[in-house]
């Protein structure tokens, strides 16, 4: 899946799936804004930051600041929602692609 444009909604300028490893998919995505709340049912999700700074907050009322090169694997069923601060490109990776 290819998305170029802007989701108003979730603020997603660029979506690209890059690969499928195993059961899992490995994608690049630049945004701006917050995406909303949800967990992944099937699978953990792994965000690595390129560029810009991403909070993701969690259910438990935590956030998590993921900077350049900074990894966080997010468990599966785990509440939580991505926030860019600014125009923000990582590399998340679940099971959907």
């Amino acid at each position: 899946m290819v998305f170029v444009g802007t989701d108003h909604d979730y603020g997603i300028i660029l979506n690209i799936a890059l690969n499928q490893i195993d059961e899992s998919c490995l994608r690049i995505t630049a945004f701006d804004g917050e995406y909303r709340w949800h967990y992944h049912s099937r699978s953990d999700e792994l965000f690595i930051v390129v560029h810009g700074m991403l909070e993701i907050d969690l259910s438990d009322g935590s956030t998590l600041r993921l900077l350049p090169w900074y990894a966080v694997t997010i468990p599966v069923g785990t509440v939580h929602r991505t926030r860019a601060v600014g125009r923000t490109v990582g590399r998340p990776k679940n099971a959907t692609c």
